[in-house]
């Protein structure tokens, strides 16, 4: 990761808002009047902001675990660390001036070999000084789940010297799970949360205890500068701040707040921008300042400007104008991101241009490319505009890449599989632009970086629209015991299979709609010549598949296992590894790639762009179109494992040299796979069987071996590439499909009206 990032913040916009906001309004009959106070604390936050030109920094803290919260007092800065020798939680302090760390608070003296000290959690006091809840644990059951035979709650100064200790009984610890999360507030009251519980305690003894909610728990503590304790509390997938009150020990929901708030944080100066009373709060968009007293909240960071994925923040705090921020991801593991804004008097530098990214729903794969981008270079800026809240977004882009303000790159991934308008409908239109030229004159990437099948699959007549960085699989297993090994299979063998294993074919489980993905989408291109323009669906083969799924029970709206589920399964290979995975995983260990069966018997699996990456092509009306093929040129031009996606996956890059290099380093004992190859597929390094689920299953990861990598290459170079008209047309079989399952309508019915409307669909192109 490079050093430090600048990022602007868009002055005109936010201080408009903030004005709106701010600037409560007094209305009469006929005039709107705005008071001279709140003219006065509009110009007071306008003025703040003006300065305010946010540096990041990033400092590489030394830890053997992601840092999930931090406590800060001046330039130190306290997290937990892990010894994964010893299997115990510790401090440590990291000093932002020197960038060094220093062990802070290790293990009692009075430690055995047999029992451990581990530090549960970590706060500050009122007075700045460090809060730790310490529990004492058998060695041998470090990693299970248990109740410690000794709590403590101990206090130390900032050098790390203890100044107080002070056992717990046993009903102040909340669960036996001993994951917490801990804050005080301005009477030294602690509260103390695990899982759905929180108990309040005061010297040491339990004051009383809270229910969150069933499912619910406890992200961030945090004490607001007039003493009171707030919590964000996570139910699901939303996120609320609370106050905690002591003397009810109720929760409060505080108003106003962004949605989805995951880190608070204090700002510990007593004021921010005018506002005495207020606490910063972080969701996936930005960091905000909420005035507590005015129940107003103002944006004042956005986290792609920074550098930095909303999704990765796990604790904000503010001291002396430096706002902290710690992550929790592959993106920032270990690492602490410092705000730093503008002191009075200093000349502004101008920030980064920014470019708008016209995206369908940020997903963390996305947010971390673009984060990674950001903190790579300094003349840009990306800041995504997400679409997927309005159910015409596909129209909205549209209309906003014709507008006043059009988008600078637009991300292609579901255009590829869609229709009105397909990806092919956005270059012949001119809504975008030819990458071609571009590719032409880079000195980073060029066409013959690129998989071969990646740039046919995305090179129209009209050129090449967009490429993905990463690529999924679309495809079928078998098991091979039952099947023996091949490469492909004809319909006619499915049925006769089903045919054979009645037993492998309950009624009341498999559907009639269970046949939709199995063989009537894939085997589109079968019935259907765009060359000639003529559809075929009233052919003998189309007519037995639609008899044979007729032959099954109505759907009930709900999800059925296919018929032979046990035998085969449809799934997308979105990394590297997972053809590996899928190997282990299925069928006892005896899964085959065969993909779905055709009325031909030959290899029939697909190709698409990864839905967790990115395809950015550039709008044709953008203003900084240097710009947007700067970030692309990124994007195609880094290891998808350097940028780090996310936990789950590395993806398949669609650049030859990198994923060489990935499937090199999986099948090196020191390679990927040494640094958690089962990180980057999501599940631990044994694993079991999900169709059979004992003991029995379990596996243990493997380096990759050529027979995988063979398989890996061969399914994307012989992948099936798709016509896009043909999401149209299915579109049209699916809806006639739906009232033949229905029995509205006669098999012959349904045979003409596909045949028609697909023939006037083709004589139209």
């Amino acid at each position: 990761m490079d050093g430090k990032r600048r990022y602007v913040i868009l002055l005109i916009v936010t201080t408009l808002f903030i004005f709106m906001m701010v600037g409560c309004q007094k209305r009469d009959a006929d005039t709107q009047e705005t008071t001279v106070q709140e003219a006065q604390d509009a110009i007071i936050l306008e003025d703040y902001l003006r300065q305010y030109d946010a540096m990041f920094q990033d400092l590489r803290i030394s830890s053997s675990a992601d840092i999930y919260h931090i406590c800060t007092y001046g330039d130190k800065v306290f997290y937990r660390d892990y010894d994964e020798e010893l299997a115990v939680w510790y401090v440590k302090r990291l000093n932002v001036s020197t960038k060094e760390s220093v062990d802070l608070i290790r293990w009692s003296e009075e430690e055995t070999e047999e029992e451990k000290w581990s530090v549960q959690c970590i706060t500050l006091t009122k007075d700045g000084n460090l809060l730790a809840l310490l529990g004492r644990f058998d060695a041998e059951y470090m990693s299970g789940m248990g109740t410690a035979k000794e709590y403590v709650l101990a206090e130390y100064d900032r050098f790390g010297n203890q100044t107080k200790s002070q056992p717990l009984d046993g009903d102040v610890i909340p669960s036996k799970s001993y994951s917490f999360l801990m804050g005080v507030d301005g009477e030294g009251n602690v509260a103390i949360s695990s899982n759905e519980k929180m108990v309040l305690t005061s010297d040491g003894k339990k004051k009383g205890e809270i229910h969150l909610e069933d499912g619910a728990s406890a992200a961030d503590f945090v004490r607001s500068t007039k003493g009171s304790l707030y919590v964000s509390v996570i139910v699901g997938l939303s996120k609320s701040v609370r106050r905690v009150e002591f003397d009810t020990c109720e929760l409060v929901t505080i108003e106003g707040m962004p949605t989805d708030i995951g880190a608070i944080g204090e700002i510990a100066d007593g004021s921010y921008a005018g506002i005495d009373h207020a606490l910063l709060v972080s969701n996936n968009e930005g960091l905000y300042v909420a005035d507590l007293d005015q129940s107003k909240t103002y944006k004042i960071a956005s986290w792609e400007s920074c550098g930095i994925s909303g999704v990765e923040v796990r604790g904000i705090q503010i001291r002396k104008e430096k706002v902290y921020v710690s992550t929790l991801s592959l993106t920032l593991s270990g690492e602490l991101a410092i705000l730093t804004p503008m002191k009075e008097g200093q000349e502004k530098a101008e920030g980064p241009k920014v470019l708008h990214f016209a995206v369908y729903s940020k997903l963390t794969v996305l947010a971390n490319i673009v984060s990674g981008y950001n903190r790579s270079q300094k003349k840009y800026c990306v800041e995504m505009v997400d679409y997927s809240n309005s159910p015409d977004w596909r129209e909205r882009i549209v209309a906003d890449m014709l507008g006043n303000n059009p988008p600078d790159l637009l991300d292609m991934t579901f255009f590829f599989t869609g229709a009105n308008p397909t990806f092919e409908d956005f270059l012949n239109q001119g809504y975008v632009d030819d990458l071609t030229p571009y590719l032409e004159r880079s000195e980073k990437i060029s066409k013959d970086d690129i998989l071969e099948k990646v740039m046919e699959m995305v090179t129209s007549k009209k050129g090449i629209a967009a490429i993905p960085c990463t690529v999924m699989i679309d495809t079928m297993i078998v098991s091979s015991s039952e099947f023996g090994e091949r490469t492909g299979w004809t319909i006619e063998e499915l049925m006769a299979y089903a045919k054979a294993h009645l037993d492998s074919q309950p009624k009341d489980q498999c559907t009639r709609e269970d046949f939709n993905a199995i063989w009537f989408k894939p085997n589109l291109e079968s019935f259907v010549d765009f060359e000639n323009k003529k559809a075929s669906f009233d052919s003998p083969e189309f007519r037995k598949m639609l008899e044979y799924a007729h032959s099954y029970p109505k759907g009930d709206g709900t999800y059925h296992p296919y018929s032979i589920e046990q035998f085969l399964q449809n799934i997308y290979l979105e990394s590297v590894f997972d053809i590996q995975k899928v190997q282990n995983l299925y069928f006892g260990k005896t899964a085959e790639f065969i993909g779905y069966p055709s009325l031909d018997g030959e290899p029939l699996f697909f190709l698409y762009p990864d839905s967790n990456g990115a395809t950015p092509s550039i709008c044709s009306r953008s203003q900084e179109k240097e710009g947007a093929w700067d970030f692309i040129e990124y994007v195609l031009s880094q290891n998808p494992v350097t940028m780090r996606y996310n936990e789950s996956y590395i993806g398949i890059p669609t650049n030859k040299k990198y994923l060489q290099e990935n499937i090199e380093a999986l099948a090196e004992e020191d390679g990927l796979l040494s640094h958690g190859a089962y990180q980057l597929i999501g599940v631990p390094q044994t694993s079991f069987d999900p169709m059979n689920p004992d003991e029995g299953s379990w596996y243990k990861v493997h380096p990759f071996t050529e027979e995988e990598a063979e398989t890996l290459y061969s399914l994307l170079n012989g992948a099936t590439l798709r016509d896009q008209r043909i999401y149209v047309i299915w579109g049209i079989v699916y809806d006639e499909l739906g009232g033949y399952y229905a029995d509205q309508k006669s098999i012959d019915q349904t045979i003409n009206a596909i045949q028609n409307r697909v023939q006037l669909f083709l004589n139209e192109q």
